[in-house]
């Protein structure tokens, strides 16, 4: 894959303006409070950006592809059930989370079920979200040694250089202004090559033609229940995603978390489209290729060497702001979670360095992972991401937000921690059952459903002994 010098011109002001741009929004920044929340002043489009600028990240351009060029249509599930998962959250949970005045979903739990809940909550968050960078940083990786012909090392050395610049000063406001400008410079480009090689395959019907095994144009693929259950396990992992909860925190107001939410859903669903288009064109006339190269080699191939530089833009502020972001949320609830109540720190400024250096510390594990697993599909990572993040908090959770005070404290750590439990031991005893999720939510609903029978027994003998 050979770049041009108008690649690489347009590219890099492309990238120069983005960061520029984040670099100006982070200039307000003076504690953590607005590092991680941006003062709780975001308007409509900086909480839509910030949701935008994480959740359309490589998985939901170079991974879908890469998914499609395997598998076809089915590959289109990630950003259907993402964009999906945020409207269903604006609709239900965003205002009732924005008028909670907290951070993050660790906090929310332990003002529901006590102070034992922070750290199993957190834990568990953190390493769905840690999953879900591996993802990001596995396609920024292959997305640099594609384009540049540079090794894993360097690749490396390149993403955490641009998180720094991008995210790591600015935090959220630099998220959500980076979010908007990629989001444009993927309608703009990776839309426009999305269409023509719809175009190219003769439209409808010669994608018909040449794909005509079911499976290949059938949402379900050859096996409907999986991608159900990975559906499901989207719109459980994102409701309970720090990074998208951390969002809605930041609005200046409940309504603006609801339209932000549900609009960032609304622009997320059909990215995955012109994605999907073009794995399956780059399969018919270059079956050659390694599928992760399907994105990135179209582009450079087939469209204008000035629009293939913002595409090129857009692939990549797509991976690397995805793992600022995701990176972000963890090292909020790294920093406000963990370390501030176990050491009783305070201090706003010193609770900001603690938070990049925690952010820092993230990006960099991540990338040492992904170098040992260079190969995997990226989109498994994070199913995987959003099933470990859902498996012991979306019960209880939902349930402090809509029936706040039904479940009796002991129960609801206890959801947490065997529904986190059940996702990382099931398979010792299923090695055949591929998605943990499913047992893990019985498990914390059981728990749950358990919880509140005993928890009305007890008010009712309370009354009887009252009366």
């Amino acid at each position: 894959m050979t770049l041009t010098n108008t690649h690489l011109l347009v590219a890099a002001i492309s990238l120069a303006l983005a960061l520029y741009l984040g670099a100006r929004a982070g200039k307000k920044v003076k504690t953590a409070d607005d590092y991680s929340l941006g003062g709780r002043s975001a308007g409509v489009k900086i909480v839509a950006g910030s949701l935008l600028g994480t959740i359309v990240g490589g998985a939901a351009t170079v991974g879908t592809a890469q998914m499609a060029f395997s598998i076809g249509l089915s590959a289109w599930w990630f950003t259907l059930g993402c964009g999906l998962a945020l409207v269903f959250m604006g609709l239900f949970y965003a205002s009732k989370l924005r008028t909670s005045a907290l951070s993050t979903v660790p906090e929310y739990l332990v003002l529901n079920y006590g102070p034992k809940a922070g750290p199993l909550a957190s834990i568990a968050s953190s390493a769905g979200l840690f999953f879900s960078v591996v993802a990001s940083m596995l396609t920024s990786m292959h997305l640099i040694m594609l384009l540049f012909g540079v090794n894993e090392l360097t690749a490396i050395v390149c993403i955490i250089s641009s998180v720094l610049a991008l995210v790591y000063f600015g935090g959220i406001s630099s998220s959500g202004v980076a979010g908007l400008f990629k989001m444009a410079l993927i309608f703009l480009t990776i839309f426009v090559a999305g269409y023509q090689a719809f175009a190219n395959l003769g439209h409808l019907t010669g994608v018909q033609a040449t794909y005509s095994e079911y499976y290949w144009l059938s949402l379900g693929g050859k096996n409907w229940g999986a991608n159900l259950t990975n559906f499901f396990c989207l719109i459980v992992g994102v409701i309970c995603t720090q990074t998208y909860v951390q969002a809605i925190f930041s609005a200046s107001s409940a309504k603006t978390a609801l339209l932000g939410t549900c609009i960032a859903g609304l622009i997320t669903i059909p990215v995955g489209l012109p994605s999907v288009f073009i794995g399956l064109f780059m399969r018919l006339h270059h079956p050659e290729i390694i599928p992760i190269a399907a994105l990135p080699l179209y582009m450079v191939t087939y469209l204008p060497e000035w629009l293939a530089g913002r595409g090129i833009t857009a692939m990549l502020l797509s991976a690397v702001g995805s793992i600022g972001g995701i990176s972000l949320g963890m090292s909020t609830m790294l920093t406000q979670d963990i370390y501030a109540p176990f050491s009783g720190e305070t201090d706003k400024a010193k609770l900001l360095k603690l938070n990049r250096l925690f952010m820092l510390l993230v990006v960099v594990a991540s990338a040492l992972f992904s170098w040992w697993n260079m190969q995997s599909m990226v989109l498994t990572w994070n199913y995987l991401s959003m099933g470990l993040r859902g498996a012991g908090i979306f019960v209880p959770f939902t349930l402090a937000i809509f029936c706040r005070g039904c479940l009796p404290r002991t129960y609801g750590v206890a959801a947490i921690f065997f529904g986190v439990l059940t996702s990382l031991s099931w398979r010792l005893f299923f090695p055949t059952w591929h998605n943990t999720l499913l047992p893990a939510l019985s498990m914390s609903l059981l728990i749950c459903l358990w919880g509140m029978f005993v928890g009305k027994q007890s008010s009712a003998k309370k009354i009887v002994v009252k009366g």
